[in-house]
C-alpha cells in the first residue's frame, strides 16, 4: 500500500472515533481527499497509457513512395532533426517522422523510469548524442539501443548511451556517425565558474570534429578531441587562468 493510500485509511478509521459534530467535517475532507487521489490515479493511469502512444509527424509534402520514415523507441527522446525541433518530450511515446530522403543529423536522448521501491521511482537520462546517416527512399527505420531491464543497466548506459538505426523492414543496422557531448567549459577558455553544460564540440568553430575521426559504428571517442580542446584552450588562456587551471588540477 502507498503511504498516501495509509494516510486516506487511517483518516477513514478514525473518524469513528471522532464526536458527533465532528463527523460531518470529517466526511468532507475525507471526500475531498479521495477525490485527490482519485485524480492521482487517473493521472498515473495516463502516463503508463502513453507506452502505447505513437504520434505520427508529417514533415514531407511529397509523394508518400518517396518518403523515408523516421521512428523513435519508446526510450528515446528525438529532440531534434536536421536542427528542427521536436516535442518528444514524454518517455513512453513512440514518435514516427515522415521525412524526405537523404542525409540527417538527429539529437536523441535516453530516458526511462524504474521502479525503486512501491512508493518510490528514479528517472534515468543521457545526455543528447548526435547521431548522422542517411535515409531511402519508401523506407521506414528506426532509432533503439539494447534491452535494458535494471536501473543498474539503465545507469551505466546512459553515461554512454549508444543508439543504432535500423532498416526496420531488413533488421539491418545503418552505417552512421556518433558524436558525444562535452561540457561547456572546456569550451569557455577555462573559466570554471561558468555552468557545466553539456554541448557538442562539432558546433564550435575551430572545435569542429571531422567526420572521418569518428567512429563509423554506434561509438565515437571523444577523448582526442577533448585533450585537442584541453590544448586549445591552454594556449589561449592567461597566465591568471592557467594558474586557476593547475590549482583545480592539484586539488583532484
Amino acid at each position: 500500500m502507498s503511504c498516501l493510500s495509509h494516510k486516506i485509511s487511517m483518516l477513514i478509521n478514525l473518524r469513528l472515533f471522532w464526536p458527533a459534530d465532528a463527523k460531518w467535517e470529517c466526511y468532507m475532507y475525507q471526500d475531498a481527499i479521495q477525490k485527490v487521489f482519485l485524480g492521482w490515479l487517473v493521472l498515473q493511469t495516463l502516463l503508463l497509457s502513453g507506452c502505447a502512444t505513437r504520434l505520427n509527424h508529417d514533415w514531407y509534402e511529397g509523394d508518400d513512395n518517396a518518403a523515408a520514415l523516421l521512428i523513435s523507441g519508446e526510450t528515446v527522446l528525438i529532440e531534434s532533426i536536421n536542427g528542427k525541433q521536436t516535442d518528444s518530450a514524454f518517455i513512453g511515446q513512440i514518435h514516427q517522422y515522415r521525412v524526405a530522403p537523404g542525409d540527417y543529423t538527429v539529437v536523441a536522448i535516453y530516458a526511462d523510469i524504474f521502479d525503486k521501491t512501491a512508493d518510490d521511482f528514479e528517472k534515468i537520462k543521457s545526455n543528447p548524442v548526435k547521431l548522422r546517416f542517411s535515409l531511402e527512399p519508401g523506407k521506414s527505420y528506426r532509432v533503439e539501443h539494447q534491452v535494458i531491464d535494471q536501473l543498474e543497466e539503465a545507469e551505466a548506459f546512459a553515461a554512454r548511451p549508444v543508439f543504432k538505426v535500423v532498416d526496420i523492414n531488413s533488421g539491418t543496422a545503418l552505417a552512421a556517425t556518433t558524436e558525444y557531448t562535452t561540457t561547456k567549459s572546456l569550451l569557455s577558455k577555462l573559466k570554471f565558474e561558468s555552468a557545466q553544460q553539456p554541448v557538442f564540440a562539432s558546433e564550435y568553430g575551430e572545435q569542429k570534429m571531422p567526420v572521418d575521426k569518428m567512429v563509423k559504428t554506434q561509438t565515437v571517442s571523444d577523448h582526442s578531441s577533448s585533450l585537442k580542446m584541453l590544448k586549445l584552450s591552454w594556449q589561449q588562456a592567461t597566465p591568471e587562468e592557467r594558474a586557476l587551471f593547475l590549482k583545480w588540477v592539484d586539488g583532484q
